[in-house]
């Protein structure tokens, strides 16, 4: 990352940490007496349908944020067919901002303590970080290309400082997927495998790609790999000193080269060494 491109990076950062943390305060406020929405029409799972004024209330805050202090970036967020704001952000920039309001949006509504407001910032060329907080958990990811993942408290989100690394663990075999059923089949006898959306069950704590960020599993894989959610937490690992690829095990591709923010999988895993044993087993 270019000097210059650091420092606009960094300001961003600062400058919305603060606002994030408020908004995830609010996300937490209100859980209990949410109003849920219709379901997206065209979405395939429970998952992905699931809509809540929360969403709509939080992107609708971090758009303003953006538009207030830093329009000449480009944006995109998950409920940009609901967004007032979309339409007066810029098509493209040197930097762009994405994000989910509310990721986990069926834990949510469940009333489950295991959402998080995600927002990524990427140039054309790759991730450049992705912030990551769990207001009910509260603690807060930071990932920074080439300077490392962070945990932070709250009070360091209102400050906007940060200094605690995050520390991989490669000795568990626990690995979590997202609706990767065969996949999760075919490594199983190896690996102790959570899939996300096979296994949770309302009021039943099921592990979360955060698990690997806290040392509790060692990898995650993903197909696709979207990057206002899955990437965020992928790139947060890769940051940590863990080893990120396709489930080929090929790099990942240029982000200006991808389309609709996806890419077509990921594995993240805490080391490279677990990375390729995991793929090993895949091509059995």
């Amino acid at each position: 990352m270019s000097d210059t491109l650091q420092s606009e990076v960094i300001n961003l950062i600062q400058k919305l940490l603060p606002q994030i943390l408020i908004a995830g305060r609010y996300a937490a406020q209100i859980q209990k007496s949410i109003a849920v929405h219709p379901a997206k029409n065209g979405m395939a799972s429970q998952f992905s349908q699931a809509l809540t004024d929360a969403d709509l209330s939080v992107q609708n805050f971090i758009e303003v944020c953006l538009l207030s202090s830093f329009s000449q970036y480009a944006f995109f967020g998950e409920e940009y067919a609901s967004s007032l704001n979309c339409k007066y952000f810029p098509v493209s920039s040197n930097l762009t901002v994405l994000l989910d309001p509310i990721d986990g949006t069926l834990f949510y509504k469940d009333g489950a303590p295991t959402f998080s407001v995600i927002m990524g910032i990427v140039s054309p060329e790759k991730f450049q970080a992705s912030i990551i907080f769990f207001p009910c958990l509260e603690k807060c990811y930071l990932a920074i290309a080439g300077e490392g993942t962070f945990v932070l408290t709250l009070e360091e989100m209102s400050k906007s400082c940060w200094s605690q690394q995050v520390v991989l663990n490669a000795e568990t075999n626990r690995l979590v997927a997202f609706h990767q059923p065969e996949l999760a089949a075919k490594i199983s006898p190896k690996y102790n495998v959570v899939d996300i959306h096979r296994d949770y069950k309302k009021g039943v704590y099921c592990p979360t790609f955060e698990t690997i960020l806290d040392g509790t599993s060692s990898a995650m894989f993903v197909s696709p790999a979207q990057f206002i959610d899955g990437m965020a937490f992928a790139f947060a690992i890769e940051q940590a000193g863990g080893y990120l690829c396709d489930l080929q095990g090929q790099p990942l591709r240029r982000i200006g080269q991808t389309k609709n923010w996806i890419f077509s999988s990921a594995l993240a895993a805490s080391s490279q060494k677990l990375a390729e044993e995991i793929l090993s087993e895949m091509r059995k």
